[in-house]
């Protein structure tokens, strides 16, 4: 599993990409392929997750033919930007349409793989799953690193466990570019601090112990003083101080070679700020 997630503003000026209106395709059906029992652990079937992620790709893309006139899957999308729980899933899902779609030879999968597809994982490949957040993980791949000049249509796999999807599709340019490169998506993966297997499995402990909800929490935050230097090196952090009335609790966290903290924020569901 990955961190993250994705925000996005929708408006009739596009600025990163300019969704095709009304061209889409829905599929989805009752499979119990993932379940969260508790808080402490997930329940997931992976082989029945595997195929009701393929059978929802072939049958949103087929809604969605239904409902554009002479749409072609290789020649229609210069890009495609899939949900990406990981990346074999997505090439095993792209080889399965190729052949199902345009009767491609191996060579002929893996040469569109390539072009198409390979943009789309420079991102999620280094994040993991981010559950809803990965097809626009992948997007943003697409937009800050495939080689495009002019305009692009990229067509979108959007799944869910259980399941539901959609196939959708919009247009990209130079633009897209310019207006998402002032995120510096690609240079923030840069600057993430790798762990040694020992720390993560030692703050692992810590992540289950905040499963539950509790009414009032303080986190000991100088237990973590080694590894918030390490991270910090570079700018700003959001460190998570405890929790207030069922509100989780934010500091904003500069760190010039000994552990400070200053501006108290607070950022949770249904709070003001």
């Amino acid at each position: 599993m990955g961190n993250g997630a994705a925000a996005i503003l929708i408006g009739d000026q596009a600025r990163v990409m300019a969704v095709d209106l009304g061209a889409f395709g829905n599929y989805s059906f009752e499979t119990l392929d993932s379940a969260r029992p508790s808080p402490e652990f997930d329940v997931v079937d992976v082989d029945r997750s595997l195929f009701a992620y393929l059978d929802c790709l072939s049958n949103s893309f087929q809604q969605y033919r239904s409902k554009v006139n002479d749409v072609d899957f290789v020649e229609t999308f210069d890009y495609l930007a899939m949900h990406t729980p990981f990346a074999g899933m997505v090439k095993a899902a792209h080889r399965k349409m190729m052949r199902e779609f345009a009767n491609a030879s191996p060579q002929q999968v893996e040469q569109d793989f390539t072009r198409r597809v390979k943009p789309s994982l420079e991102y999620p490949s280094v994040v993991g799953n981010l559950c809803s957040g990965s097809v626009y993980m992948a997007l943003a791949s697409i937009i800050d690193r495939a080689q495009y000049t002019g305009t692009s249509r990229v067509g979108l796999f959007s799944y869910g466990s259980g399941c539901s999807s959609e196939f959708f599709s919009g247009v990209i340019d130079r633009g897209s570019a310019d207006a998402q490169a002032r995120f510096g998506i690609g240079a923030h993966l840069q600057s993430r601090l790798e762990l040694t297997f020992d720390e993560y499995a030692g703050l692992l402990q810590e992540n289950l112990r905040c499963l539950k909800p509790v009414e009032n929490k303080e986190v000991a935050v100088e237990r973590y003083g080694g590894l918030l230097e390490r991270a910090g090196r570079k700018s700003e952090m959001l460190v998570y101080t405890g929790v207030k009335n069922f509100h989780r609790q934010y500091k904003w966290t500069p760190f010039k070679g000994e552990l400070s903290l200053r501006v108290a924020e607070h950022v949770s569901a249904g709070s003001r700020y």
